[in-house]
């Protein structure tokens, strides 16, 4: 059966500041509030016993979503982040343009699994070119790889545009910074995720998690 999944957008980083900061920052830090709201995730979520697997976008503001955002999943259950370069941010802004690997690697160590990583996955060329086509390939490849995870609760913390792709376009702008929100596979319609009641439910008191919106199959991912 394929997992449930939460998905979580980072936390505020300093490209949330203003639209000039999106041009200026390369794969930015989060800012003093990002921190504040990844921290009252760790407070707040309620699926920290349940999750088994958490999955990040390998830019800098959701490695550093999970690892705080995430912390008592990650002590409890010993779990690594696995970087999934399929779930990086859709555009080739330098705010959207991730470190190189082996910056990251030096920086968090053995917090991270980046077994899935490529030397080019950061670059903006050939299939990872920001066009509708290729992010629309890596999203189909990406749900698929999930659904045939074999755990129950599975984690992903990336960002309102590639959100848009995998959740058969939900508006980017109407996630607030560290919302999250819970999905299950359709089952026979090509890994398509529908929103659970629980999580609906949630929702309609107010985006959970977030304080404002700012301006290979089974041998896993």
């Amino acid at each position: 059966m394929a997992p449930t999944l939460h998905c979580i957008r980072h936390a505020q980083g300093y490209h949330n500041l203003s639209d000039e900061n999106e041009e200026k920052y390369h794969d930015p830090d989060l800012t003093p509030r990002g921190r504040e709201q990844c921290e009252r995730l760790a407070k707040d979520f309620p699926y920290h016993q349940q999750i088994e697997y958490i999955i990040a976008s390998p830019i800098r503001r959701t490695i550093q979503t999970a690892l705080i955002g995430l912390d008592p999943a990650i002590k409890q259950h010993k779990l690594k982040l696995i970087l999934a370069p399929r779930a990086q941010e859709t555009s080739a802004k330098p705010s959207d343009t991730g470190t190189d690997l082996d910056k990251l690697q030096e920086e968090y160590g053995e917090k991270l699994d980046a077994r899935h990583m490529t030397d080019d996955w950061n670059t903006n060329k050939g299939e990872w070119q920001m066009n509708s086509e290729s992010i629309e390939a890596h999203v189909v490849e990406l749900r698929r790889r999930i659904s045939k995870l074999p755990h129950k609760h599975v984690a992903l913390v990336a960002h309102g545009g590639v959100s848009c792709f995998l959740f058969d376009w939900i508006k980017a702008d109407s996630w607030a910074n560290t919302e999250y929100r819970s999905y299950d596979f359709i089952e026979g319609n090509g890994g398509h995720l529908k929103e659970t009641e629980e999580s609906r439910k949630r929702r309609a008191n107010g985006p959970a998690g977030g304080f404002d919106p700012s301006n290979g199959d089974a041998d896993e991912l």
